[in-house]
């Protein structure tokens, strides 16, 4: 084959590779992006979660105790 004749197929493989490495960059991207927005609601969540459990324990220390009666 003459270098004119592969010139267009290498043409093509490099764009098509190109177009490849900037999916991947950008599904990497929006992966980590993902994971830091689930990190963070699910860091609030707890933050919630703990706050509830310290009040409930402040409620349950205030209670008078109850004999099983």
């Amino acid at each position: 084959m003459t270098p004119s004749r592969t010139t267009p197929l290498l043409t093509v493989l490099a764009g098509a590779r190109e177009r490849l490495d900037r999916w991947s960059r950008e599904s990497q991207r929006r992966a980590c992006a993902n994971a830091r927005t689930a990190s963070a609601a699910l860091a609030e969540i707890r933050a919630e979660r703990d706050d509830v459990e310290a009040f409930l324990a402040a409620q349950d220390a205030r209670q008078p105790s109850r004999g099983n009666a």
